[in-house]
């Protein structure tokens, strides 16, 4: 397997027949309320990064690689404590249920799927808690993969298995349902510190992890490919799961 199949695939996630599809107010919601999960997922695999470079152990000892371990504690200031321009710090996944409540998006389930994992009930969460099957199946299979894969596949799912275009799309269904920076503050926020921190900042940095962790190995090389290509099927697929129900409740309407 070549890095020509991450282009491939990132190219065919860029241009999902998903972001379309949504056209409406009840669309973003509809979108917000499962995408939620894949923002909770993504800091699960930063917070797995971290722990790798920097682990929390009751008597501390220096990091291996005081560079890596410099780098993702630098992605993790952003994504878990970064500052609201009310001057508040959270993390980028309470923004996102910010975000959710101004546009009138449903956020019972997900906090209280949130609430059953840091109690430990995972079974319970998925089970009780999360009510959106493509949500489910995504979020549980990329959870997995957290406790099984090497740093070198982590590095690789977190480097490639982002969607970059989700602010854009975001932007342009703002404009179509007439959402505005004064009625929704917070949701325009996140949106441009997604761009910004991706852009300029956590994405590079992502880069650097991963050619650090690969040591130019062929074989470590080869399995990072891999991880970032089942990474990227995973969303392609939770895209076609979320475009089908769309269209399915949109036939609806029409019957």
């Amino acid at each position: 397997m070549t890095k020509s199949k991450i282009v491939e695939l990132t190219s065919s996630l860029s241009e999902h027949p998903l972001y379309q599809s949504l056209e409406s107010l009840a669309d973003l919601q509809f979108f917000m309320e499962n995408h939620v999960y894949a923002v909770f997922d993504f800091m699960s695999l930063t917070k797995g990064i971290q722990n790798h470079f920097a682990p929390i152990d009751t008597i501390w000892t220096p990091p291996k690689n005081p560079e890596l371990a410099r780098f993702i504690n630098e992605v993790v200031l952003g994504e878990e404590s970064d500052q609201l321009p009310d001057g508040r710090f959270l993390s980028h996944f309470e923004m996102y249920l910010l975000a959710m409540e101004e546009v009138g998006a449903n956020t019972i389930p997900v906090r209280t799927f949130v609430e059953y994992i840091s109690h430990g009930e995972i079974a319970k969460a998925f089970e009780q808690a999360c009510p959106y099957p493509a949500a489910k199946r995504f979020t549980k299979s990329t959870l997995g993969k957290i406790g099984e894969w090497e740093i070198h596949q982590l590095v690789a799912s977190f480097c490639y298995g982002r969607e970059k275009v989700i602010p854009k799309m975001f932007q342009s269904l703002a404009d179509k349902c007439g959402l505005t920076e004064e009625s929704c503050p917070l949701f325009f926020f996140y949106l441009n510190r997604h761009i910004e921190l991706d852009g300029d900042e956590h994405g590079p940095l992502a880069d650097k992890m991963l050619e650090a962790v690969t040591l130019s190995d062929k074989n470590l090389d080869e399995q990072a490919i891999e991880a970032a290509v089942w990474s990227l099927e995973r969303r392609i697929e939770f895209w076609n799961e979320l475009n089908t129900s769309l269209s399915d409740q949109k036939q609806a309407l029409y019957d």
